[in-house]
Parts: C-alpha cells; sequence; structure tokens
C-alpha cells in the first residue's frame, strides 16, 4: 500500500473511531426533517428569497430544492441558505426562474452593458448570445476568477433565467503539477473559512482532485473554489466527504501559534493574486503583530472593498487598516455621476430604483430615502460602489424595520438554534442574552468571519435588535504534521 493510499486509511478508521472517542458512541446522523425545518427557517428569516415560493426535501441530507423564483440570484442565494446548514450534503436545485417579458436582443445589450461597465471585468474579450433568457457567454480570460466573476455580473441581470458559460481560460504561462499542488495547498491553509487539515490534494496534469473530509457544504464549496488556482484545468471533489461532527472537531488543535508578520503579509499578497478586482493593483501590504494595513491606490471603491474583505479572510489576520485611496482615471460631474448610480440601481432585481434618492458631490455618492430591508439597503451601497467615478459611498438609507413582538425566551431560543446550524460558528463559544427584544452576543469565536456569521444568525432570529460583544480568538496554524498521522495531530493535538 503507497504513502497516499495508507493515509486516506487512516483517515477513514480515525474519522470512525472518533464519534466513538469523543462522546461515547458513534456520532449520530442528523435527523432529515430537522434539516428541513433548520433550511425553511432561514428562508422564512431571508429578507429576499420568498420562502412560499420554495419547497423544501431533505433526504439523507441530500436537500432538494422545488419551485419558482423571481430571479437567478433569488435561486442561487436560496441554494446558499441550504448549504449554510450543517448536515446538508448536497443540494439539487431544482428551482425554475420565473420569465420576464424582454426580447432576446434587449436582453443581450443589457448584459453587454452591465459587464462593459464593471470595472473588473475584461468586456471587450467576451461575446454575449441571448434566447428565451438563456445567456450564453463566450470569449477568453486568463483565470477562473475572472470567468466567475463575469457570470456573478450576468446573474444579476432582470430577465436572465440561465448562464451557460463558455468561456475559456486561456493562462498566461504553464505550470507543473508541483507549483499548481503547492499553491492550491497554501489557499486552503490560508483561509481562515476552512479548516485544511482533513483534506488531501493531488493534481495530475492540471487536475485537481480533493479528498478527505470537511464539516459543511459551505466548507466544501470554498474548498473547490480555492482549488482553482493558476494552471488548473478542472477541480474534483466527489471524494471530499462532509461530516457534521468535523465542524466541531477539526479546530487545528495542537498546531496554533503566532504568524510571522511577513509570512502573513505574504499570504495576503497571494490572496489578493486570485481576486480580479484587486490584482492588477498590488496595494501594499504591511502587517504588525497580527494586523493589517493596505496602502495605495485603486481606480474603483468595488476593489478597495474586495481587498479588504480578502484580507479578513486570511488565517491569523486580527483587524484591517483600510487605507487604500480610490483615483478613478476621470470624476465625472456630479449630474453625470448621479445618471450612473441611478441606472445601475435601476438595472438591479433586488433594488427599488424608485424608492432611493441620488446625489453626487465630488466623486461621493449619497443614497437617501426608505426601502424595504437592511438586504435592499446594503444592495444599494455595493451597485453603486462599482460605479466607474464613484471613490465613495454614504448610504443613509432607511431600512424599514418594523419588530414583531416576541417574548424574550423565545427569542432567546431562535438564535440558539440559528447559532447551532450555522457551520462556521462554534455554538458552545457564544452566550445568548434577551432583554426586550435586544440580542447580546458575548463569548469568544475563532475568526472575524464567525464573529460576522453569528450576528447575522441573530437577526434572522427576528429580534428588535442585535449587539454584537464577540472576541476574537484569532487562531492561526503552524507547519503541517507530516506522514499517515497528519489527520489524527490535526484533531487531537500532539
Amino acid at each position: 500500500m503507497n504513502g497516499t493510499l495508507f493515509s486516506l486509511a487512516c483517515l477513514i478508521v480515525l474519522a470512525l473511531l472518533l464519534g466513538v472517542v469523543t462522546t461515547g458512541r458513534a456520532a449520530p446522523a442528523i435527523d432529515d426533517g430537522d434539516v428541513t425545518r433548520a433550511i425553511d427557517a432561514d428562508l422564512w428569516a431571508d429578507e429576499r428569497v420568498d420562502a412560499n415560493a420554495v419547497h423544501v426535501v431533505t433526504r439523507e441530507g441530500i436537500v432538494t430544492l422545488t419551485g419558482t423564483v423571481e430571479t437567478l440570484l433569488d435561486r442561487d442565494r436560496a441554494e446558499r441558505i441550504a448549504e449554510n446548514i450543517v448536515g446538508v450534503r448536497a443540494v439539487v436545485n431544482r428551482l425554475e426562474v420565473r420569465r420576464w417579458s424582454r426580447n432576446d436582443r434587449a436582453l443581450e445589450e443589457s448584459v453587454e452593458q452591465v459587464l462593459d461597465r464593471d470595472p473588473a471585468v475584461e468586456a471587450e474579450r467576451l461575446g454575449v448570445e441571448a434566447s428565451d433568457g438563456r445567456v450564453i457567454l463566450t470569449g477568453r480570460v486568463d483565470s477562473w476568477a475572472e470567468r466567475d466573476l463575469a457570470r456573478t455580473v450576468v446573474e444579476g441581470v432582470p430577465g436572465v433565467r440561465s448562464i451557460q458559460d463558455r468561456i475559456e481560460i486561456e493562462y498566461p504561462e504553464v505550470r507543473s503539477d508541483r507549483e499548481i499542488e503547492a499553491d492550491v495547498r497554501g489557499r486552503l491553509a490560508n483561509d481562515v473559512r476552512i479548516d485544511d487539515f482533513g483534506i488531501e490534494v493531488e493534481v495530475e496534469e492540471g487536475r485537481v482532485v480533493l479528498e478527505g473530509v470537511v464539516g459543511s457544504l459551505a466548507e466544501k464549496r470554498l474548498a473547490w473554489r480555492d482549488a482553482w488556482v493558476e494552471g488548473v484545468r478542472s477541480v474534483v471533489d466527489r471524494d471530499l466527504e462532509i461530516e457534521w461532527w468535523a465542524r466541531d472537531e477539526m479546530r487545528r488543535k495542537g498546531l496554533l501559534e503566532p504568524r510571522p508578520d511577513e509570512e502573513l503579509a505574504e499570504a495576503v499578497r497571494d490572496a489578493f493574486l486570485y481576486d480580479p478586482r484587486v490584482q492588477t493593483f498590488r496595494p501594499g501590504v504591511h502587517v504588525s503583530n497580527g494586523k493589517v494595513t493596505l496602502a495605495g491606490v485603486v481606480d474603483n471603491l468595488a476593489a478597495k472593498r474586495a481587498a479588504e474583505r480578502d484580507a479578513r479572510n486570511v488565517v491569523g489576520v486580527s483587524a484591517v487598516r483600510n487605507h487604500l485611496k480610490v483615483q478613478p482615471e476621470e470624476i465625472p460631474d456630479d449630474e453625470t455621476l448621479e445618471r450612473r448610480v441611478e441606472q445601475a440601481l435601476a438595472e438591479d432585481p433586488f433594488v427599488e430604483a424608485e424608492a432611493v434618492t441620488v446625489e453626487a458631490d465630488a466623486g461621493t455618492a449619497f443614497l437617501e430615502g426608505r426601502v424595504k430591508s437592511s438586504f435592499e439597503r446594503a444592495r444599494a451601497a455595493i451597485r453603486a460602489a462599482r460605479v466607474e467615478g464613484v471613490v465613495q459611498v454614504v448610504n443613509d438609507l432607511d431600512a424599514r424595520h418594523e419588530w414583531e413582538w416576541k417574548p424574550d425566551w423565545e427569542l432567546r431560543s431562535e438564535v440558539e438554534d440559528q447559532l447551532l446550524w450555522s457551520p462556521f460558528v462554534d455554538a458552545e463559544g457564544v452566550t445568548v442574552r434577551v432583554d426586550a427584544g435586544v440580542v447580546t452576543l458575548r463569548g469568544e469565536v475563532a475568526t472575524w468571519g464567525a464573529r460576522t456569521e453569528a450576528e447575522e444568525n441573530a437577526w434572522e432570529a427576528g429580534p428588535r435588535d442585535v449587539r454584537n460583544q464577540l472576541t476574537v480568538e484569532h487562531l492561526v496554524h503552524g507547519p503541517r504534521a507530516q506522514g499517515p498521522l497528519a489527520f489524527y495531530y490535526g484533531l487531537w493535538g500532539r
């Protein structure tokens, strides 16, 4: 038996024994009915997806979604909600997107305009065809991330019912399997949302194979995305198993140590290489005791925000100071910029543009008015940030939030349930207190991402307000254990 097979055999045996050793019995399966109810609860709490329109069925951890939704973004959002529930092993998305009364040429023009206006998309290299709401994207790009960005931008166009991605990736250079494997391992190790110690990576002729164990479908999807480094032809993750117990057991225990600032700075720079919104600007990165400062110049606000998000998702980052300056090639006059922002909002299926008043002043876009939800409020700011010439967004939109009274004990129970079903939050580290509908979260979580996720979970329970007082532990890992017992040490400590 070669080393790889032996490692895999040890991984499987230890995974089977884990529930027995830690709990005294095998880890029980999560009831399908409980999974369905948890997904339904999140759909009802979501401010965008119409829960009435989505039917959820779970069998042996496999979730099937059926029904009809308004947009392709709604369809994908419902799938992400299901993926973010512990116990879900796969999602079969059979949701239909309703037909819009738009002719093919008008839809093509809308897609072309949206691609052309996005500062990170090289629209001149892409082709668009539309037929009955089905959009075909063609052309050539330099990376998988660029292809994925183009698809994401098109998903937001009203009338798009499906996307067929025929975009070809032409990498600037040929890379060896060894180089690709090292990059994939590095990305997995540096992504704070993934526990890489249960994941094995093999590469052959540009084909990446991921094997092992992760704690949730959401983590599996993130690992698959991270594997698309330069030179990769395909990523196969069918042997990357999802075991719900791994969420709690696989915490890089026993391999935790401070990370040198220069190593951390290099990890942040590497993260920028795989973000098409950021990579061309090469932001300056300075790290001191885990605190990252970003400096330099970008030509659009979306790039500045993306750089901060990328840095926060790197293992070991305790804080980010975003000092990037937004300096477009040209800042249009106020009237022109107002029209551009208004047009961007009008094209977004999630924003009721007529409810938003836009004013511009020397590159700053002020958004005022009253929208239906905090989701719509945030979405409007995101769309405005992508507009060419916008250097800052002041979001003064008022989201109508009329609190529906609940007794404190019921609200606390619902918040605790939300935390329990989250694949990114260790609920045991969070204390929930409720007073007159105001939820206070206290305790310690491992990452900034977990802190944000816990707050979002609390809002989904329907409180009057949420006060997030969670502290962040910022655990990082040192050199990975080698050999067939690496998985054992990753779970149990040395």
